[in-house]
């Protein structure tokens, strides 16, 4: 390591005794032997050293804009599935200045999203055009399993660990007697509203947004509660929100370009209807999947060839629109089993894109 070279190390999720620890690690050792220095604000030159067995590091390393950051994640036992540098705990003085070298050496490989959208957008566009115009295959074709689309374990995740789960599970509990269920979650309560189509978020000032891919430790408790008055005069206007709206949020956070476990990717299945993707949470893709799966009766593998686009975008739309029922095995037109709870305004808005889409063909 050049000696005037200094690496600059942010301290997240650890407790007080903790932080104060590692600090004292880092300074007694940088004394002697390096230049080391803990800050207190993150930028691209700082090392995060996160505790990921706390409720503020697991929450920090779930947020999506951290991930560009240099980081290393200290666990008394390892995540396989991040892909973050692991430091075990409890943690070793040398081992701790070893890693944090080590991370400080590594060069990350980034290709720019803006330059790879620009390269597929036209390729995309024309392949849509096609899949819609009924040129390729439908449901009906053979299976071509040639597609290389990864299906390994780690492609699959378990909704019952993430908050997508718990509310699909607040969903099921509920009747029509009795709609209103109650979560006691890490980080707060929610209450589903299942007659009225809303959820009411008790988890004070904070944003729901952090814990969406937060994977639960510890079994959530659910309840039915026979009154709703007290929920709704605890909670300001910004943390009620629409169930299907959240759910289909929830969905895409904890899926992460994964599939919900049991999925085959070889099954043949159609959108009933279209999302509101004007209101819910949209990303690339989500249109184009949307179009051709309400058009043609197709499997996860052969909308991911059709559009020749990552299958992580497929599988992200498939969790998303299956969490709110909304794909089906069964025959039929979008038009005709469109939902009850879009307007016609709506519906004509999607009627005239896909013909738009066809005229582009």
């Amino acid at each position: 390591m050049d000696a005037d070279k200094i690496i600059k190390v942010r301290i997240v999720g650890f407790t007080t005794k903790g932080a104060n620890g590692v600090e004292y690690f880092i300074s007694k050792l940088a004394r002697s032997k390096y230049n080391i220095q803990v800050v207190d604000q993150i930028s691209e030159d700082v090392i995060v050293l996160v505790d990921g067995d706390t409720l503020d590091g697991q929450v920090f390393l779930t947020d999506t804009k951290n991930a560009q950051h240099k980081l290393l994640v200290a666990q008394y036992k390892r995540d396989q599935k991040s892909p973050y540098p692991w430091l075990m705990k409890p943690i070793i003085p040398n081992e701790l200045i070893d890693k944090l070298i080590e991370v400080d050496h590594q060069v990350q490989i980034k290709e720019s999203v803006s330059q790879a959208k620009a390269r597929i957008k036209d390729l995309n566009h024309n392949k849509l055009a096609s899949a819609l115009s009924g040129k390729q295959y439908s449901a009906q074709g053979r299976k071509n399993t040639d597609v290389g689309i990864p299906t390994e374990t780690v492609n699959f995740y378990s909704t019952n660990n993430y908050v997508q789960g718990v509310v699909m599970r607040c969903i099921k509990k509920a009747t029509h007697q009795k709609p209103y269920v109650q979560a006691h979650l890490p980080f707060g309560d929610m209450v589903v509203d299942a007659n009225e189509r809303k959820v009411y978020l008790l988890i004070g000032n904070k944003h729901i947004r952090p814990y969406e891919k937060l994977r639960l430790t510890q079994s959530v408790m659910i309840r039915v509660i026979q009154d709703i008055d007290n929920v709704k005069n605890m909670v300001g206007a910004d943390q009620v929100k629409a169930l299907d709206d959240l759910l289909w949020d929830l969905s895409i956070a904890a899926s992460f370009g994964r599939l919900p476990e049991g999925t085959d990717v070889d099954k043949a299945m159609r959108l009933k209807y279209w999302p509101n993707l004007t209101r819910v949470r949209c990303f690339d893709f989500a249109i184009q999947i949307a179009a051709l799966w309400s058009q043609h009766s197709l499997s996860i593998r052969q909308v991911t060839e059709q559009l020749g686009i990552g299958h992580n975008f497929v599988y992200v739309f498939f969790a998303a629109a299956n969490s709110l029922g909304l794909m089906t095995s069964e025959e039929g037109n979008v038009v005709e089993l469109a939902s009850q709870q879009e307007s016609n305004k709506n519906l004509s808005i999607m009627t005239r894109l896909l013909s738009h889409l066809r005229k582009a063909s």
